[in-house]
């Protein structure tokens, strides 16, 4: 219950106005994913998929490219999370676990 806490709190801040508190929360977003282990990576995707943060990476990914010489980090946490959260989906649509909504 903690990682969903954690996550939807992280959410508050890619959602907000402020461009630092986004630029934080994608990089704290992008250390939880990156560090979750992966018996708990279905969980962080659920996660995830429940606060809409899938859809926000793909936004801002979206929202850097303009000026993409000077964003290449932040695209590239954005990336990072979304390739790491393909993965933890990959797992759970060959596992026993439940994978996220909308099937394998």
């Amino acid at each position: 219950m903690a990682l969903a806490r954690k996550v939807r709190d992280i959410n508050k801040r890619l959602v907000g106005v402020s461009v630092r508190n986004q630029r934080e929360g994608l990089l704290e977003i992008t250390r939880l994913i990156a560090e979750v282990d992966d018996k708990r990576g279905p969980e962080v995707l659920k996660a995830c998929e429940k606060e809409g943060i899938i859809a926000r990476l793909v936004l801002l990914t979206r929202d850097y490219l303009p000026d993409a010489a000077a964003e290449v980090y932040y695209i590239n946490l954005c990336l990072s999370s979304l390739t790491n959260l393909a993965f933890f989906w990959r797992s759970a649509s060959h596992s026993s676990c439940p994978g996220p909504s909308g099937g394998a």
